[in-house]
């Protein structure tokens, strides 16, 4: 009975290892660079939410086609990648072979579980990011990148890239109403962002001498790895206040890092109420790109 035991205990051992050692891969033949081919929910993590779309130009090599990376917002705790799809295609007849387009899932903040906003999220950012360089010669891109966020989004794309960039691979930032100082009272305040604020970070998380707010905030880590930034916002965006873009517009000038800012008549949605905002956007992104 011992025996059986035993290798009961080392075939669920196995089982269990195997299924650790599964690979990751994207499904794609890497031999067909010259079609435009897209890869959709490939799992770059075992969550269920660890999932990308892969949207790769036809005529791309690895020698030019850098990768755009999307970061869909919701708080932190909601939203899904399906909602940057208007700017997937929007983009995707600028750039042409120049780029392909990562759209990104990531795990939510869960006040259930508890999961929190750090270290989780930029980890995954980073996860997607090594993901891609793994496989870069498969899909026939070149591992440089840029971010761009949307909202929650925009924050993580600046977080990651100002602090957690130590590689410097990614090459610029594009900041879409992304809040870069939590530590203005308006987003505890506001009831859209409350719950994920109080889900930043575990205590044992923050160091010594940084309160969770600061230690969450793009601002206080550009210095460390300073991005080419263009930043898109709305003049009467209750979520997150204008001044924010003028705070992270200054500290980047300051550094003589080259930033752009685009203001609009419209509040924190304003590129999905104002068709010819939206257009301008897509627009500038897409220069500013061509430029990186």
């Amino acid at each position: 009975m011992r025996i059986v035991k035993s290798l009961i205990a080392l075939l669920f051992l196995l089982i269990t290892l195997s299924g650790c050692d599964k690979e990751l891969a994207p499904n794609i033949d890497g031999s067909k660079t010259a079609e435009k081919i897209t890869l959709l929910d490939e799992e770059y993590g075992k969550d269920l939410l660890q999932k990308v779309d892969i949207h790769l130009p036809a005529n791309r090599n690895t020698q030019k086609t850098k990768v755009l990376i999307l970061i869909h917002g919701g708080a932190w705790l909601q939203g899904n990648k399906e909602e940057m799809n208007p700017l997937v295609e929007a983009l995707q007849p600028h750039l042409g072979s120049d780029y392909a387009i990562v759209n990104m899932n990531y795990r939510l903040v869960n006040p259930l579980v508890p999961r929190y906003m750090i270290p989780t999220q930029p980890e995954d950012v980073g996860n997607v990011v090594d993901y891609i360089e793994k496989y870069a010669d498969v899909l026939g891109v070149k591992p440089q990148f840029v971010m761009m966020g949307f909202s929650a989004g925009a924050h993580l794309a600046m977080y990651y890239s100002y602090k957690h960039d130590d590689k410097d691979r990614v090459k610029a930032v594009v900041n879409i109403v992304g809040p870069n100082d939590l530590t203005d009272a308006t987003y505890s305040n506001e009831p859209l962002f409350s719950l994920g604020m109080r889900f930043i970070a575990k205590s044992k998380d923050i160091p010594s001498g940084y309160s969770a707010e600061e230690y969450a905030s793009p601002i206080t880590w550009v210095e460390l790895h300073p991005k080419p930034t263009i930043t898109f916002g709305g003049e009467t965006d209750h979520l997150v206040p204008v001044l924010q873009h003028f705070k992270l517009a200054d500290k980047l000038s300051s550094l003589h890092v080259y930033n752009e800012i685009y203001l609009y008549e419209s509040g924190h949605m304003f590129f999905e109420k104002v068709d010819e905002a939206f257009k301008d956007v897509v627009s500038k992104t897409a220069k500013f790109l061509k430029q990186m």
